[in-house]
């Protein structure tokens, strides 16, 4: 047993007095010449444009992630948000946008200036539209921007449901290009 601690205290000694230098490597490199962008780059290809559309309903998160803009008449534009839970806010704005607040207006089939709705759909199956109720928030539009389409703004109103349950839209905002 006495040698069998000898080799282990050897080979411990030898490990031990055994050095390895962690030391950085210095080195440069020259002659390197960072290349010009080419247009068309994967860079060049990503919009530079942030579009989103948020709200609570009833105090839960709502985020449009996809966009529709639909021209109505002459003077009226749909701007439509979808969320990933089938779930459609949409504002009834005009052609061409103005920016200033507007006292929400009852929404019905006659899609009304300043009106807005909830739309829940449930698959294929089944779609309600709940219209704005009047004088129950505002519509605003912050920027409009004619030469890019960029168009700003908030939100905020109450629709009724069938059974005359109110949802409140609040805390909504929007940043979309209706030109697309």
């Amino acid at each position: 047993m006495r040698s069998g601690f000898t080799l282990a205290l050897v080979i411990f000694s030898v490990l031990l007095n055994f050095s390895c230098s962690n030391e950085p490597v210095e080195f440069t490199i020259d002659n390197i010449e960072e290349e010009a962008p080419v247009e068309g780059d994967v860079e060049d290809d990503i919009p530079e444009d942030v579009i989103y559309a948020t709200a609570k309903l009833d105090g839960q998160n709502f985020t449009g992630n996809q966009f529709q803009v639909d021209t109505l008449s002459a003077d009226k534009l749909k701007l439509s948000f979808f969320s990933d839970l089938e779930q459609q806010i949409f504002l009834i704005l005009p052609n061409p946008p103005v920016p200033g607040s507007y006292p929400v207006v009852q929404n019905d089939e006659a899609m009304n200036l300043y009106s807005g709705a909830f739309v829940n759909s449930v698959g294929n199956i089944s779609e309600s539209t709940f219209f704005s109720m009047p004088e129950t928030g505002d519509i605003t539009i912050s920027t409009f921007n004619a030469d890019t389409g960029v168009l700003t703004g908030t939100f905020e109103f109450d629709v009724a449901t069938f059974n005359n349950n109110i949802i409140l839209i609040t805390e909504g905002e929007f940043e979309v290009d209706i030109i697309d």
